[in-house]
């Protein structure tokens, strides 16, 4: 029987070596059989759930796991029977599965269950809380950061060395009549014409260089027509280490409308005082 013992021995050696690493592992894991009969567990498993060393032991039906859940509130309000009935009867279907259930402690558990090809389950439980809470700090940065750049006055932009938007604000699109697919696609040069389109790319280049600069130039819509802006440019490193070229440019439309008036009025008013016959004087309150 010697072929028969050292097998007997390997399988024992096996089994030790994996209930050491069951043991050391930073995920709590069941094993149930065909019968949902507890197979195995580690210690995780009990204490990250909070389960009591009265369920601790071979062979305890899942059922009473369910119950104990149930009773101390683990899922809610509601009949604690027909709690453990509804949990019971879709665990027997022994359904791949995966989930989230928040404790009454605020703990998040990410349950996945996996079924074994003789019948049975393996489910792992592990402690999302802290992956939860940096999803739900950055989702909350992500949106007061939105928030801050769709409160900027004109149009706002983020583009790499290569000339690839990356950030924009809804003004952008709004503004030159582009759909966000349509500028995901577009280069910034794309967006200006002629000695324009040359002053731009000169600015863009003294950006990357000295760090800043500014420019005015007219801006090229989806339907052909222009405006004058005022665009500003600072460079910037991104997350890659790369630089990038953060901007934002004002329309100056009004502005150049009524510069372009008072000019005019200015123009008329000198061609007047110019033709009469009278002689004219002005003096500022120092007589000069």
């Amino acid at each position: 029987i010697t072929e028969q013992v050292e097998a007997e021995a390997r399988l024992r050696q096996q089994a030790t070596l994996l209930r050491t690493i069951l043991e050391h592992m930073n995920q709590g894991i069941s094993v149930v059989d065909a019968d949902l009969r507890m197979l195995a567990a580690n210690h995780r498993f009990f204490k990250l759930l909070d389960f009591p060393d009265t369920l601790n032991r071979e062979g305890v039906n899942f059922e009473a796991f369910v119950r104990h859940n149930a009773e101390r509130g683990e899922y809610g309000p509601g009949d604690i029977e027909a709690q453990v009935r509804e949990r019971v009867e879709l665990s027997k279907k022994f359904l791949p599965h995966r989930l989230e259930r928040m404790r009454p402690d605020g703990t998040v558990i990410e349950i996945i269950g996996t079924p074994l090809p003789s019948g049975g389950m393996v489910t792992t439980y592990t402690d999302i809380t802290e992956r939860k809470r940096n999803e739900a700090r950055i989702q909350r940065e992500s949106n007061f950061r939105q928030r801050l750049i769709e409160s900027i006055p004109g149009i706002f932009y983020l583009f790499d060395q290569n000339g690839r938007f990356l950030l924009w604000n809804n003004n952008f699109e709004s503004v030159t009549g582009y759909s966000a697919e349509e500028l995901a696609a577009l280069h910034p040069l794309d967006l200006f014409e002629g000695e324009d389109r040359d002053h731009i790319e000169a600015r863009i280049g003294e950006v990357f260089v000295s760090g800043t600069a500014t420019a005015q130039a007219h801006f090229k819509f989806k339907d052909g027509s222009t405006r004058p802006f005022y665009f500003t440019g600072e460079r910037i490193t991104l997350e890659d280490g790369s630089p990038g070229l953060l901007g934002v440019g004002l329309d100056m439309s009004e502005q150049k409308l009524a510069e372009d008036t008072l000019a005019r009025q200015t123009h008329i008013l000198k061609a007047t005082l110019e033709a009469m016959d009278q002689g004219i004087s002005v003096v500022d309150k120092d007589l000069h």
